[in-house]
């Protein structure tokens, strides 16, 4: 167990991104009051979420791919600090657009393959199966919004 990769960094990200949220929300979108609270109780809801199905796509990952991930807690905290990085990158780099995403994506990607030292050819299909388990629990949660229950 490489205790730096596995507890350290994922902490140093986890601490920084959260406490980091707030403050980047409130200078770049210009928000304060009422409609900043909303927006980081959202950023800070996608956070727990992001990790739960996260953890969710892990598994089905790994069950595809045969990859061993980790433990579910250290794995839970890996992906906390990923998620919460870059939802302030991403609020920091929204205003340059496509190129923005971009960019989260880089971080995105180079977060899970240093946190859990995946091959390339894992790598992509890691984060494409986490981005399959996001989209197909958004349009769910969506659809089941609209229909009124």
């Amino acid at each position: 167990m490489d205790e730096t990769r596995d507890r350290w960094v994922p902490l140093v990200l986890l601490t920084v991104g959260v406490a980091a949220l707030g403050p980047v929300l409130a200078i770049v979108i210009g928000v304060d009051g009422r409609l900043g609270r909303w927006m980081l109780i959202g950023a800070l809801t996608y956070l727990v979420l992001g990790t739960a199905l996260g953890i969710v796509a892990l598994l089905i990952a790994g069950h595809f791919l045969g990859v061993n991930y980790g433990r579910i807690g250290t794995v839970a905290l890996k992906l906390a600090g990923t998620f919460a990085m870059t939802s302030v990158i991403r609020v920091l780099v929204a205003p340059v657009g496509c190129m923005g995403m971009l960019i989260t994506l880089a971080v995105f990607l180079g977060l899970l393959q240093y946190l859990f030292e995946l091959e390339p050819v894992d790598l992509i299909w890691t984060a494409l199966i986490i981005w399959l388990v996001q989209v197909a629990a958004f349009v769910l949660l969506t659809n089941s919004l609209l229909a009124g229950g």
